[in-house]
C-alpha cells in the first residue's frame, strides 16, 4: 500500500510551487504529497524571487517587484 502519490524533496521555492500547482490542477489535487525538508520551520526564513512575464498564482503574495534588474 503506498502512503504518498508524490514525495518532493525541499520546501523552497521550487518545491512548495511545484506542490502548490499539483494540487490546484483538478486531475491531481487529491493526491497525496510529502514534503520533505531537513529544517525545522518556526518562522519565516524565506525571500522569494521569479521572473515572469504573465500573471501568475502568487501574485496577491508579492510585497516588492521590480521592472528590471541588473547584474555585476
Amino acid at each position: 500500500m503506498k502512503k504518498y502519490d508524490y514525495i518532493i524533496a525541499g520546501g523552497g521555492l521550487a518545491g512548495l510551487s511545484l506542490a502548490f500547482y499539483i494540487n490546484a490542477n483538478p486531475a491531481l489535487q487529491f493526491k497525496k504529497i510529502l514534503i520533505v525538508d531537513k529544517s525545522h520551520k518556526n518562522e519565516n526564513d524565506r525571500t522569494w524571487c521569479f521572473w515572469a512575464d504573465e500573471p501568475t498564482a502568487f501574485d496577491e503574495i508579492i510585497i516588492n517587484q521590480w521592472e528590471e534588474a541588473h547584474f555585476f
